[in-house]
């Protein structure tokens, strides 16, 4: 909730990948137009929507494909960033919605590599982006390495019990299949249910 009650604005976080640009402006459906104009090579103020650059994609409408691809491997990378220092600060999991997400596909690869990248530390020395391990739910691989207990019970001294730890920390990336507005709506709910108590 905050001091002024912003609730969080991630949409201005940095963007390391486009400095002079707001986290949003890389992982919006605009910046995948922009950037899927560029790629092909096609003046700005084009007539396109959301579905024309994912139809084209998909090889099922007219356009460059290798450019829309491309123009979602990058939101992807921006994606990734953000979502990875989202994580540093919040040590949550991740549930991504909106019509976008109707395209993870083609974006999560990218997301993924960017979350599991490298900083370099000193130069020639790289070190890993994140303490906790990112995993994509919608991949069953790594769903399946999420779930796994990598872990081990610890005998806490002087108790006779013993709790699980595992040091190898672990946070996850879903899409959310309820829509977003519907998603809002019950996160909202279980707040002020929750709040009822206090």
């Amino acid at each position: 909730m905050g001091d002024n009650s912003l609730a969080a604005e991630v949409w201005l976080l940095s963007n390391r990948i486009s400095p002079d640009r707001d986290a949003e402006e890389g992982v919006s459906i605009r910046s995948v137009i922009r950037n899927y104009l560029q790629y092909a090579g096609l003046p700005p103020k084009q007539d396109l929507s959301p579905k024309d650059i994912f139809d084209i994609a998909e090889g099922r409408a007219a356009g460059s494909k290798e450019a829309a691809l491309k123009a979602y491997e990058l939101m992807g990378e921006h994606l990734g960033d953000a979502m990875a220092n989202l994580v540093t600060l919040t040590d949550g999991l991740i549930v991504l919605g909106g019509g976008i997400a109707g395209a993870a596909r083609f974006f999560m690869p990218s997301a993924m590599k960017a979350m599991n990248g490298f900083y370099e530390y000193p130069p020639g020395s790289p070190m890993i982006r994140l303490v906790q391990r990112p995993f994509n739910l919608d991949n069953r691989d790594e769903l399946q390495a999420f779930l796994e207990k990598t872990g081990r019970e610890v005998p806490v001294p002087g108790t006779g019990t013993t709790k699980y730890y595992d040091d190898q920390p672990k946070t996850a990336v879903g899409i959310s299949r309820i829509g977003a507005s519907r998603a809002i709506a019950l996160g909202a709910y279980a707040f002020a249910l929750n709040r009822l108590d206090d």
